[in-house]
């Protein structure tokens, strides 16, 4: 195992992506939703997409806001937290960096 080769990390720019709300990324195992207008870090959500289930990948739905994962049926709300199991916990929520029109996220 080498837990420190496993930090994600994903750079999205603001002045071409994501710019409406419910848009998203999804890429290198994290998912970075815009929740409301304007580039505060309150206005994004960012989570790891894998399932704290079993490490398969969660997907995000944005016409229902919500997460699922396909391999065992776990589903997660809006905001990352479990609905539905057989997960036990929600996605792992992770920090939004944001310096003028390029948002970051490391896991």
């Amino acid at each position: 195992s080498n837990p420190t080769g496993n930090t994600a990390s994903l750079t999205v720019d603001l002045a071409t992506e994501i710019r409406n709300i419910n848009d998203f990324v999804a890429k290198n195992n994290i998912i970075v939703i815009r929740t409301a207008s304007g580039n505060a870090l309150t206005s994004f959500l960012a989570v790891s997409s894998v399932c704290p289930h079993a490490g398969a990948k969660v997907e995000y739905n944005n016409s229902t806001s919500s997460f699922f994962c396909a391999a065992h049926g776990s589903s997660f709300s809006a905001t990352g937290a479990l609905v539905q199991g057989p997960a036990t916990t929600g996605l792992t929520k992770l920090t939004v960096g944001i310096t003028g029109t390029t948002l970051t996220v490391k896991s």
